[in-house]
Formats: C-alpha cells, structure tokens, sequence
C-alpha cells in the first residue's frame, strides 16, 4: 500500500473491513470484492486476500462450534447484527500492529532468486517483537526446496516453521507462510480434587495451543457446586478457547463470553482466570475476572497477580484489564482456584509458600500445594 504501515491510511482501512463484510456474506473473498481504492494502491492484494479468508474461516469453524452448544441466536443478534466493532476487530487482525518490511522483503526475494527460486510475491511482517510472518508465492516445483528455509535463516537468524503451504489460485503457483519458530518450551503440570469427594465441581480448567506461538491457560468456577455450577464453567471455557483460536483480543472475548451468560438467568454466572504465553517473545497476559490471586515463582523472588472485578454473567457491561508480564527462563505460573488460596491465612502466606518451594518438576510442585492446602 501507500507506505509501510496500513493503519496510517482510514481509506484503506474501510475497504478492509468493507471486504470483511462482504466475507461474512459470501464465505470468503476474491480480488473481484476489493474496490479500486486496494486494487490500485496495494501491493500485496494477493497475500492480504489470503489473510483475510483465513481468518474468516477461522471464525466460521468458531461458529459451527457455537451452535453445537445451542448459542447461534445470541452470538448472531447480539455480537454481529449491525454491530461494526467485530468488523473493526477482524480488519485489526490484518493490518494492527503489523507493518510491511520492504527492505527486508526485496533482500528475502534476492537471496532466493540467488538460490534459483522463482518468486511472483515475497511480504515480511512485522511487529512489535521483530518478524511475525513471512508469506511467499513460489512456483509449485519450490515448495519443497530447502534452500527457502536456507535463505530466510541465512538473512534473518532466526529459525522459522511453515504454517500454511496451499495451491495459490494462479496455476502454477503455492502460497507458502512461515513463522518464527517457538524460543522457549512449556512444561505443564496440574492437580486437582473436588470437594468431599465429589465426581463433578464448579471447578474446570484448561490448557490448549492456540497458534504455533501462543498457549491459554484458563480456570473457570461456576457458582454453586456438582453438575450445575460444572455446566457454568464448561461452557464459559469453552466459548473463552473458541474466541481465542479465532484470535480476537481479550477485551472483546470477554465482552462476548459475558453476554452470552446474562440471558441464562442471574445464577448464571463464572469467575476466570486466564494466562495466555506467547513462546517466542517470552510474554504472559493475565485477565482476571472475580478471580483469585496467581503467582508467577522466579528463581529467588515471586510476583503475585490479583485484580478487582465481578464475575462473568453478572453485569451488562464489563471492562477487563490486560496485564502483561516478560518472564525469564526458568519462571512458573501459578494458577488456583479460590478453594486452594483461601486454605492459606492470606494471599501473602499463599506467595510465601509457592516462593519457598525449591521443586522443580512443576507436576511435583501443583501436587504438594494441593497437599499443602489439603492439610490446612
């Protein structure tokens, strides 16, 4: 386009969300779709079409698992009829944040063409980390070549995966995109016992990749206790999981989640905790909502996370706060239900615990603060 950076021209960026628009009618959308405004001023159609109908059918697949728990009604009337903020939200996932790299784009399609491989469309990426994605166009016969990933290793030092390899709609042609590869591996480790030996809790958990880069840790707790209150949390984290897969921002998965449980009645309601770690630039978001207080153990000092907020399904309008953290190698999150804080004398003492623990098998660890709280 114009410049680097898409988010500078608001022209463009209502053809986008025009198209988006035109997505949810159609299913996806073609060149034919785009006005003359990104036909003529955009340089990268090809791969930003791509984007667009990927994240479309990101958001169709989320929508068939919604109505497979009966909430089609209230996702379409009340997040989509004439509301234009979902529409914001989706042209922000192509061009917030992001900006085209030129001179890195024109150095990546040299080094190919060094390496005799054919490129018709070559865009790199980036954000606020460094490289995000590199999309390619490249001949069929390429695809496989090894010097795709020589070269980008070579220019960038950095390593990367391929994330989507497909039949470009040209003959002849593959649309490749890579991704920096994950910096940090995730170890996992939970444990967790129901009250008076109950078979079902108000208490559910989870812990899902969301993308090649991101992780979600989540804990719902649904009011009351047994069947009903574990009905509450099921369905809050699995409507939390779907939104986060189609990769909307907190704010808004939250904002949807909340809505969805207020028609259900005024006993409808869950508190969450959730964590969500991205592997390549080594950051943890927390959003508490009538959560209780989390821990992130470092070697020699912990930090605890707490926040003041109603749970999920109780008020019409809800503003969660995002709080973001850059861990070190070697830290560990701690996630608990209020049944295992409040069975220490305060959230301090719970701090001062998980801080004099030296385990490091993280499975070891979540076992004995559930021993530790068992035995207060």
């Amino acid at each position: 386009m114009n410049g680097n950076y898409c988010l500078e021209n608001e022209k463009i960026k209502e053809a986008i969300v025009q198209l988006f628009e035109f997505g949810m009618e159609k299913g996806k959308v073609t060149i034919i779709d785009a006005n003359n405004l990104i036909t003529t001023q955009c340089n990268c159609l090809g791969s930003m079409i791509n984007e667009i109908n990927q994240i479309l059918i990101n958001y169709f697949n989320y929508e068939k698992t919604i109505k497979t728990e009966g909430q089609e009604k209230i996702i379409i009337s009340e997040q989509m009829g004439g509301n234009s903020e979902i529409f914001e939200e989706l042209s922000q996932m192509v061009i917030k944040g992001q900006r085209i790299n030129e001179k890195s784009s024109k150095n990546l399609i040299d080094e190919l063409t060094l390496n005799k491989i054919i490129v018709n469309e070559c865009v790199v990426l980036e954000g606020e980390y460094g490289i995000e994605k590199i999309i390619l166009v490249v001949r069929n016969s390429d695809v496989l070549m090894p010097e795709i990933y020589q070269s980008m290793q070579s220019l960038f030092r950095l390593e990367f995966i391929n994330t989507v390899r497909k039949m470009s709609d040209y003959a002849g042609w593959s649309i490749l995109c890579y991704e920096p590869a994950p910096k940090y591996c995730v170890s996992v480790g939970f444990a967790e016992k129901g009250k008076e030996k109950e078979d079902l809790n108000g208490d559910n958990h989870s812990f899902i990749k969301l993308s090649q880069s991101k992780m979600l840790f989540a804990i719902a707790d649904g009011k009351g206790h047994g069947k009903s209150a574990n009905q509450i949390s099921t369905v809050a984290l699995n409507l939390i999981e779907s939104f986060y897969k189609v990769g909307f921002s907190s704010q808004t998965i939250i904002s949807c989640v909340n809505k969805i449980l207020l028609p259900a009645g005024e006993e409808n309601f869950s508190t969450l905790d959730a964590c969500v770690i991205d592997v390549c630039n080594g950051t943890a978001d927390f959003v508490k909502i009538g959560a209780t207080a989390s821990v992130i153990k470092g070697c020699e000092t912990s930090r605890v996370i707490t926040t003041d907020s109603l749970p999920l399904g109780i008020i019409n309008t809800i503003s969660p706060k995002v709080q973001k953290f850059v861990l070190k190698s070697g830290d560990v999150i701690v996630l608990a239900s209020d049944g295992i804080v409040d069975s220490f004398d305060s959230i301090e003492d719970f701090l001062y615990y998980i801080n004099n623990e030296r385990v490091i098998n993280v499975q070891m660890l979540a076992d004995n603060i559930l021993e530790e709280a068992e035995s207060r």
